[in-house]
């Protein structure tokens, strides 16, 4: 029950890098985007308002100017029908209204309709002009139709007093629409401007923030003594480079028993010959890669001192940097030297890795997140569990078995860095493919009991009834299949590779033996390393 396990309810936070430098870098660049979206609509928005409030100024002064030098004082008839003929001749009166008004504020004459005459509009334009004998202006919406307008209303004067008005009155629809237009185009090329900084940012990270991250994580697991961890996004053997690359390559002169003669440096890509060999040399082995900080001895026997050398997984965590043994080969008589008259003999030993290797790319998908219980997972760690870090050049498990079975806040603590990676994502939200962020790979002698995909969870409200939840919560992969279903036991040599995976909340579980586990099968391809052969030539 849902109600029984101790879940952990987090709040929004930002993790990792990536999150961080687009929260650092994007928040100031979208603050000033807003002020300078907030500045631009509110110049457009005054330029436009005060532009038509200066012109139907302009053109109220010129017609209320001769109205009164000529026609208010011959008394009120001739007033009302000069109004009337004004009202009637107005050229503008498809976008301007031009109205009368008398000294009580109710509306005598109207260029638009005589139904308006004995309302009273009651703006301020208008009781600002009786008052004040000035020029007035009011924006704003009309009682009586609710709809924007400007006004601009001039007195008309008789004998130095105030007897009416001329008003004139346009809709600011048109112009809220231009208004609204260039304040749209602002806005949108804001959004593609901060869509560029986002843009710009992320392949920031991806080409130079996160390489230099995971160069500085590197450091300082080396710095610890770790060096053989492969870090994310370095984990996916391609066809390109797979193939090991052999150093420190040393050849062991042997008698017929095993023992040790002598040790030889050898080269890869030519033959190497060696002249003046003890006669009691009848038989060759070779080994490669070998990075433990103490040498391999120079004598003693090959089965018992050499293949019986121990060496310890993190140090050899890359795919090219894999320890490479041979088989003992004998000397072939090959004719003679022609400097000496020596007889020659030639041996190939062929060199092979005793590990093998798994990896992982491509897709996580959840096929049914949000169904029972999570409403998201987010990918932490990715490595194996039940691994030895100890083994023989002979291929042989050393030292104890590195299985945590206990429940843990991070990766299985007894498991070593080289068996795993912390990932910082991806977060599964949905129920569509979720990219891996890189590809993860792990060399290891054997087969290892489990590998594991830890999450963060976060679950629904409510839990449906009887599903178990876990925080964390991990999914075991504890066998492998090829594509056509035949069943995988991991060989030494080989490269196993897993392209995605598909799951459902029902298989993700815990470490605790005690509770219940659905376990998922893989399906992977394998893929060889390709085999480095020595052809060493060799004189008595």
């Amino acid at each position: 029950m849902a109600e029984e396990k101790n879940t952990k309810w987090k709040v929004l936070q930002l993790r990792g890098l990536r999150k961080r430098w687009i929260f650092n870098t994007v928040m100031p660049v979208l603050a000033l985007l807003v002020l300078i979206v907030v500045l631009f609509s509110t110049g457009v928005s005054s330029y436009y308002y005060q532009s038509m409030e200066d012109g139907l100024t302009k053109q109220v002064q010129a017609q209320a100017g001769a109205f009164n030098d000529y026609f208010m004082d011959n008394g009120y008839t001739s007033y009302y029908q000069k109004a009337v003929q004004c009202t009637t001749d107005f050229e503008d009166k498809g976008r301007i209204e031009m109205q009368f008004i008398n000294s009580a504020g109710r509306i005598q004459i109207s260029s638009t309709s005589n139904l308006l005459a004995g309302t009273a509009p009651g703006t301020s334009d208008i009781t600002d002009a009786i008052a004040h004998n000035e020029i007035s202006s009011y924006h704003g919406r009309d009682p009586e139709t609710g709809e924007t307008i400007l006004a601009v209303s001039h007195p008309l004067t008789s004998n130095g007093k105030v007897v009416g008005v001329m008003r004139l009155v346009t809709s600011l629809r048109a112009v809220n629409r231009q208004v609204m237009l260039a304040v749209l185009a602002i806005c949108l090329i804001a959004a593609l401007s901060l869509a560029l900084v986002i843009i710009s940012n992320l392949l920031f990270i991806n080409n130079v923030v996160e390489p230099v991250a995971v160069v500085t994580e590197a450091a300082k697991r080396i710095s610890a003594g770790s060096y053989g961890q492969t870090k994310a996004g370095s984990g996916w053997t391609e066809d390109a480079d797979k193939a090991i690359k052999p150093q420190n390559i040393k050849l062991y002169l042997l008698k017929a028993d095993g023992n040790i003669v002598e040790v030889k440096d050898a080269q890869v890509g030519s033959d190497n010959v060696y002249h003046n060999v003890s006669p009691e040399v009848t038989k060759i082995a070779a080994v490669a890669n070998f990075n433990e900080d103490t040498p391999l001895p120079v004598e003693g026997n090959w089965d018992n001192d050499i293949l019986k050398a121990t060496l310890n997984m993190n140090k050899y965590g890359a795919a090219s940097t894999a320890p490479l043994a041979s088989k003992v080969a004998d000397l072939v008589p090959n004719g003679t030297d022609a400097a000496d008259g020596n007889t020659m003999y030639t041996a190939t030993v062929e060199l092979a890795t005793m590990l093998s290797r798994i990896e992982l790319r491509g897709n996580l998908t959840c096929t049914n997140l949000g169904v029972s219980a999570y409403s998201k997972l987010t990918l932490t760690h990715i490595g194996l569990n039940g691994v030895h870090q100890q083994f023989t050049l002979g291929g042989k498990q050393a030292g104890d078995e590195l299985y945590d079975k206990t429940n843990q806040g991070g990766y299985p603590v007894s498991v070593p860095a080289c068996f795993y990676d912390e990932t910082s994502g991806p977060e599964i939200t949905t129920t569509a493919e979720t990219a891996l962020l890189a590809g993860y790979g792990y060399n290891v002698l054997g087969q290892p009991e489990e590998m594991l995909l830890k999450f963060d969870t976060e679950f629904k409200s409510p839990v449906a009834e009887g599903f178990i939840v876990y925080d964390p919560a991990y999914l075991k992969i504890t066998g492998l299949k090829t594509a056509e279903g035949g069943k995988v036991t991991m060989e030494a040599g080989k490269i196993y590779q897993i392209t995605d995976l598909e799951f459902t909340e029902e298989d993700l579980t815990d470490l605790d033996p005690g509770e219940p586990t659905i376990c998922v099968t893989a399906t992977v391809t394998v893929k060889k390393w390709d085999i480095v052969p020595v052809k060493p030539e060799y004189g008595k």
